[in-house]
């Protein structure tokens, strides 16, 4: 890989710059920055926001238009807030993009034309046309309402886009701009208003009395009709509840149907938004916060499992006939909702996802825009959850891929149903489909080439802590891989896909922006270095990965670091990733690191856990935690400790555990479970009911809690409390607007009431979930960790006893 060196010479202005085909490890950076030993950590150090010490990786990157250069978020000089950046594709010194010119950068999402000569995209509430062989631009909109969603259409002489709920044509040859559709909020003027008995008696009785009201009545009408024939041909109005909102609208090449999606929050709105209140306020009073919805409510706030949630609804306007239909799922009564569809390349057929609301069954659907039905291409079901959906609907960054085969008769998607998410094709009458890739590996990132000739995708077929770049013929077979480092990669293709962009990163480097041709056995190249010499005085030993089985046949992932010199008893540390279905074992660089090097600086043998129910290890590994969770990977935890003690030599007495957000919560469920096993825990931000957690999430895995008390009341740690018998350290911000600041006070006042010892809280009043707000918060949580484990583990040990 070639990489760009940087030798430091004192102060910003002393970087020179030498490109060369070199692997530059730490020992290189060491040496030529005059260090004759790496620095120790410190944790007032490593508290310190990363973008001052270790560097700002690219993020959010982007090509140009024309391929030539890449467009990143970089913060180098650690401001408050990152900024746009452009490099050359060739490298060189990144420039940052002056603030007038941000609107003339489209984004990642800009939509290209068929013949690739210009595309459209919205940028600050505006839209804007990009040609691409000049690098012009030219604003198609300039208002104060959002416009979104634009794409060609009608033979890619205009734009649609979204205004206030509505779709919306300009002309590109004249700028006119017409409306296409007309969704209102509120009453129907001219619907028959909801009358008593009474009401509707004396009101009939007035017209049949009086001349006068007859004729009041008539002019009316007439003035109506003649001020409708004087402004010309106006939309006819489809009226929503206030409960309604329309989004995702897309007008169809021939120009006749307009697909829409309707968020419907009627019953939503019976359930309770969270609120959540803010102490250290500029006014000096205590200050509510109503908490976003995200995928709890579809953006009408933040609910807990079980409340009503938003469901989604597919909705087609005939322009023709000018009336709306409502897709029909298919499946009857039951709640079901939609994710936007996807046309295919000739115009022809349309497809879309609909995913039931209990997260157990998923359909891929061809819809008839003319009658509204539908017919399943696709079933997908898993007793547990199926992947990709939250309340119905596809999850950002999650979702199944899905799309339409060059021919236009067929369709992929990537599925479970063997077990790993693969690729597979299927023709439109269903059937059987072809499966692309298998084995035990799973794709990401999918994309089909421009060509229609190959397939490129992100896959962790070589192990299951890297990430790598393959390309794939379109019918199947070989698979090449592109990138060759051992690391964690993602890529964007260039506009021509000759060249790919790289975000590489490995266990002791953090992320630097590479490219390279779209070929294996290409080289990659650096662009610039965006890492702080900083960081390289420090000692970055890359962890052994371990595996063990968990008892149960599933094999157990872990990172293990052993410092030179243990301290005595070879005390141990596990730590345990957040998110659940997250990923803490893999070769990349992560912000949890320098801790954990802290923790081995320190004579701390330290291992990092991938239990049950982690990303990047099949369906089975995912679903372990299905009505049950704390118990399958809690059972990993345990595996840990004997490994610990069986092939690193720890002292059984000197385990300790620290883990937030569901790490706290896998802390907590261990410590209460399985006393004695774990003789400090330390857990920030836990989630300690999941009853009180957001249900997008917690449906997924354990139901309703009206419906599957047990399954909660099992999966809960302040059901298991009275279990404790060790040292906890129980650490949450106020600010938590994820995990609520609730789960740790009623935590709190649960082991109050149980008259348990050797417990503490902290709170950090304007601390988030994160931790991303104050350094000072960090090195308080470190520091007191630290203390615990220092304690605890340090101490003589107790006579030993064997712990379940």
């Amino acid at each position: 890989m070639t990489r760009t060196a940087q030798a430091w010479s004192g102060g910003w202005s002393g970087w020179l710059v030498v490109v060369g085909s070199l692997i530059l490890t730490t020992t290189d950076l060491a040496q030529a920055q005059g260090a004759a030993t790496p620095e120790p950590l410190t944790l007032r150090g490593i508290a310190r926001d990363t973008e001052v010490w270790v560097g700002s990786a690219p993020s959010q990157i982007r090509w140009s238009q024309d391929g030539e250069s890449l467009y990143f978020m970089w913060n180098p000089e650690a401001a408050d807030i990152p900024d746009l950046y452009v490099v050359s594709r060739d490298g060189g010194t990144p420039q940052k993009v002056p603030s007038d010119e941000l609107r003339n950068v489209p984004p990642r999402g800009a939509m290209r034309n068929r013949d690739e000569t210009m595309a459209v995209y919205a940028a600050y509430g505006d839209l804007f046309l990009f040609t691409i062989a000049d690098g012009t631009v030219r604003r198609l909109t300039d208002t104060d309402i959002t416009e979104r969603n634009p794409h060609f259409v009608l033979d890619q002489r205009s734009v649609a886009f979204e205004r206030d709920q509505n779709l919306f044509i300009v002309e590109l040859d004249t700028g006119a701009v017409r409306q296409v559709t007309n969704f209102r909020t509120g009453p129907d003027p001219d619907a028959d208003a909801d009358q008593t008995q009474l009401q509707a008696y004396l009101e009939r009785q007035q017209t049949e009395l009086f001349e006068y009201v007859r004729k009041t009545d008539r002019l009316e009408e007439e003035r109506d009709e003649r001020r409708d024939a004087e402004r010309g041909f106006r939309v006819e109005a489809h009226y929503l509840t206030a409960g309604q909102r329309v989004s995702d609208l897309r007008l169809a090449e021939d120009g006749r149907f307009v697909t829409f999606i309707l968020a419907d929050r009627q019953e939503f709105q019976d359930g309770q938004v969270v609120e959540m209140p803010r102490y250290v306020t500029s006014s000096g009073f205590v200050e509510m916060r109503r908490l976003g919805g995200g995928g709890d409510g579809g953006g009408g706030g933040r609910v807990k499992a079980g409340e009503p949630v938003t469901t989604y609804a597919l909705g087609v306007v005939d322009l023709q006939e000018d009336e709306i239909r409502w897709m029909d799922h298919g499946q009857g009564e039951r709640a079901v909702s939609f994710s936007s569809p996807v046309w295919s390349d000739d115009g022809e057929h349309l497809i879309a996802w609909a995913g039931a609301v209990d997260h157990k069954d998923a359909w891929l659907q061809l819809l008839d825009l003319e009658t509204g039905g539908t017919r399943t291409i696709v079933h997908e079901h898993d007793d547990a959850w199926v992947r990709g959906f939250r309340t119905g609907r596809l999850a950002r960054g999650d979702g199944l891929a899905y799309g339409w085969m060059p021919d236009d008769e067929r369709v992929y998607f990537l599925s479970e149903r063997d077990g790993y998410f693969h690729l597979y094709v299927t023709g439109l009458d269903g059937g059987e489909p072809t499966q692309l890739t298998r084995g035990r590996f799973g794709l990401v990132d999918l994309r089909l080439s421009k060509d229609h000739e190959r397939w490129y995708f992100i896959s962790n077929e070589g192990h299951p802590a890297e990430n790598q770049l393959y390309t794939m013929p379109l019918e199947g077979g070989a698979r090449a891989r592109l990138t060759t480092e051992s690391g964690w990669y993602t890529y964007q293709l260039s506009p021509d896909e000759t060249h790919v962009a790289l975000s590489y990163s490995n266990a002791t480097q953090p992320g630097e922006l590479y490219v390279m041709p779209t070929r294996a056995g290409a080289e990659a190249s650096q662009l610039f270095t965006a890492t702080k010499a900083e960081f390289y005085r420090h000692d970055w030993r890359e962890s052994e990965i371990v595996t063990f089985d968990d008892g149960e046949g599933h094999t157990i992932y872990a990172d293990v670091w052993v410092p030179d010199r243990p301290l005595p008893g070879r005390p141990a540390i596990i730590r345990v990733h957040g998110a659940g279905w997250a990923q803490g074992v893999y070769r990349r660089w992560t912000n949890a690191l320098p801790f954990l090097h802290y923790l081995v600086q320190e004579g701390y043998i330290v291992l990092n856990l991938d239990y049950r129910g982690s990303r990047g290890y099949g369906r089975d590994f995912r679903t372990g935690i299905y009505r049950h969770m704390g118990e399958t990977e809690v059972r990993s935890g345990l595996a840990a400790v004997e490994y610990l003690v069986t092939e690193q030599g720890v002292d059984r007495e000197r385990i300790g555990l620290f883990g937030g957000s569901y790490g706290g919560f896998f802390t907590l469920m261990s410590m209460f479970k399985h006393p004695g096993v774990f003789k400090a825990g330390a857990v920030r931000a836990p989630v300690t009911d999941w009853a009180h957690y957001n249900h997008g999430y917690t449906t997924r895995i354990l139901n309703a809690p009206y419906d599957d008390t047990e399954a909660y009341e099992r999966s809960s740690p302040i059901y298991l409390a009275a279990g404790l018998e060790d040292h906890l350290l129980i650490q949450h911000g106020v600010q938590d607007d994820n995990v609520h600041f609730q789960d740790s006070v009623r935590l709190a006042q649960r082991l109050l009431e149980l008259r348990k010892e050797h417990w503490e809280i902290m709170i950090y009043p304007v601390e988030a979930h994160s931790l991303q707000n104050e350094d000072y918060n960090r090195y308080d949580v470190m520091r007191r960790r630290v203390e615990l484990f220092n304690r605890v583990l340090r101490a003589p040990a107790s006579p030993q006893r064997s712990g379940g």
